[in-house]
């Protein structure tokens, strides 16, 4: 994670900014000099070289002075890691949600909710549905946010459809009814039965489908059966899924049913 402190608002957003900068300033000097390069080896062939002894100066100039900068950017990394503070760039990420229009984002404690997402810090590491968060720009992160929210707002339209049908073989499996409870587990299980299906859709994509299309209203078969998903009493308190509410309520489920409507 980079450096960021809580004296100086968005101070992680501003670095980002500053490197971004200095990276354009790099690719114009680098293709400057490319250019003056090039006619000097034009100069060099004509005899006209000394004319362009002046450009050339004036880029080597230049391009130490952005050198210079790079390093004390660098410098500024390490001075300010050890003052990094977790809460400091949940604040930059929330402030950033908000820009984009994610109203409805809560910080809390090292976590952030926002429907239907949770990213929590753990271990130093900033982790949403379990996995590393890669990046630690906050309006990387934010546009993130934006992208679960709309993908819930428009879940997939045959989830539902797969889940009962799969549903119901478990439940005749273990010789139980319509309605009974199955791991969520068990129905990933059945639905990726190719190990390849597995590398492009986890059980925590399946878990995100099913409590989009519960906040869609999209949660009804053809038949007329509804999904519903719960905790469970067998994996401890706080185990499973964690999911957002709209209001900022945390949803923890690891179980799902039918009933008919």
């Amino acid at each position: 994670m980079l450096p960021f402190d809580t004296e100086r608002p968005n101070r992680a957003e501003s670095f980002y900014r500053s490197n971004d900068a200095l990276i354009s300033e790099l690719q114009q000097v680098t293709k400057a000099l490319s250019a003056v390069l090039s006619r000097a080896a034009k100069a060099n062939r004509t005899g006209t070289l000394r004319a362009l002894s002046k450009q050339v100066v004036e880029a080597h100039r230049v391009a130490g002075d952005v050198i210079t900068r790079a390093r004390r950017l660098q410098d500024d990394t390490a001075t300010f890691a050890a003052t990094m503070n977790a809460s400091s760039l949940l604040s930059e990420i929330v402030d950033e949600a908000k820009r984009l229009g994610l109203l409805d984002v809560h910080q809390r404690g090292d976590a952030i909710l926002s429907f239907p997402t949770r990213m929590a810090v753990q271990g130093g590491l900033l982790r949403q549905y379990g996995k590393t968060v890669e990046s630690t720009r906050p309006s990387i992160i934010a546009s993130g946010l934006l992208a679960a929210r709309v993908k819930a707002e428009q879940p997939s339209a045959g989830i539902i459809e797969a889940v009962f049908a799969t549903y119901q073989l478990l439940v005749s499996a273990r010789h139980d009814a319509i309605g009974d409870v199955v791991p969520i587990t068990d129905v990933y299980a059945a639905l990726t039965l190719m190990p390849a299906a597995r590398d492009t859709y986890s059980e925590t994509d399946l878990a995100f489908d099913l409590y989009s299309s519960i906040a869609a209203a999209r949660n009804v078969t053809a038949t007329g059966y509804s999904l519903s998903i719960t905790g469970s009493t067998t994996t401890g308190p706080g185990r499973g899924h964690r999911m957002v509410a709209r209001d900022g309520t945390e949803i923890v489920f690891s179980m799902v049913s039918f009933h008919k409507s």
